[in-house]
């Protein structure tokens, strides 16, 4: 019986050892892309919200059109951007949801000359800047403007950017210097909102 059991040691030493010349595996991966609206970071028209007729989505992917390019336009007679000389709120526009796996902090950039009179904001009315998520979890986005002394016809932004880091990473814990690493450099960060 002394026998047997050195025996048993022997065999699981000699298998576990690792020792190896080469290993050639092959695994299935299977990434696939997705709409704005069922990608890990899911971006949705607000159910049920009257200024969702401001998002539409192109190709998928959702954008943002205060101006006469909006594909909800139905008649003429409608509005084709917003007011000049004004400050202007839509509460309720598109929706940011963690779609993931794991918490995650939503970082929001604007990109165009008068980025700083733009502000994408929370449920509480508080920046879109460090949005911590769970998952499954989400928060509906507001946008303010504020065109005083802005005369009318002048293009306030062009692009947004929705950050979302990992609650995990990076290693050292600096998710906005990591959601900043992932903008362009003329981007603005969405830290503030606009003031009068």
């Amino acid at each position: 019986m002394l026998g047997a059991g050195s025996t048993a040691i022997g065999a699981s030493a000699l298998v576990g050892s690792g020792a190896f010349t080469s290993v050639a595996s092959q695994r299935t991966v299977s990434i696939r892309a997705a709409h704005d609206e069922n990608a890990y970071l899911g971006l949705q028209r607000v159910p049920d919200s009257p200024n969702s007729s401001y998002v539409d989505y192109d190709d998928g992917h959702l954008r943002i059109q205060m101006d006469e390019a909006n594909p909800n336009l139905e008649d003429e007679e409608l509005g084709t951007g917003v007011n000049s000389d004004s400050i202007t709120v839509f509460k309720d526009l598109f929706r940011i949801q963690n779609q993931g796996k794991q918490p995650i902090y939503v970082f929001a950039f604007l990109k165009g000359k008068k980025a700083d009179r733009v502000g994408l904001f929370g449920g509480d009315y508080s920046p879109c800047w460090g949005l911590k998520l769970d998952v499954g979890e989400y928060e509906d986005i507001g946008l303010v403007t504020n065109t005083l002394d802005i005369p009318a016809e002048t293009q306030l932004v062009e692009d947004m950017f929705i950050v979302a880091i990992g609650e995990e990473n990076p290693e050292d814990g600096d998710h906005e210097r990591a959601a900043e690493s992932h903008v362009p450099d003329d981007a603005e960060a969405s830290k503030e909102l606009p003031s009068e």
